[in-house]
């Protein structure tokens, strides 16, 4: 198991851009720090956990997500942007906290 985690506010562990293609299992993220803008939380993705955008494409397994402070565990936006999640736990704690949120045409 390997673990990523970032504690700075407004950024993301994890961001998949621009078409590509990440496939991960058995991995704990784990996210703390605030978000100073909770509308851009909300629906762009600014501090989750893990941002999926602009086409993008991810597969988790046996996935094991922590955030605390409002942080998403997996943000999904844009079209053609799609989350495949399985085998996993995800905990998130706070204002606008989703656990799997997709926006703008993104697939989770």
């Amino acid at each position: 198991h390997q673990t990523f985690s970032a504690t700075a506010n407004d950024t993301n562990v994890i961001v998949v851009g621009n078409g590509a293609q990440l496939n991960l299992s058995f991995v704990n993220i784990v996210k703390t720090g605030y978000s100073s803008n909770l509308l851009q939380a909300s629906f762009f993705g600014v501090n989750a956990a893990i941002n999926i955008q602009n086409g993008s494409r991810v597969f988790f397994d046996h996935l094991n997500v922590t955030t605390h402070n409002g942080a998403a565990n997996l943000y999904s936006y844009g079209n053609g942007s799609y989350a495949y999640v399985e085998n996993s736990f995800l905990y998130s704690s706070g204002p606008a906290a989703h656990g799997l949120y997709a926006g703008g045409y993104g697939t989770v």
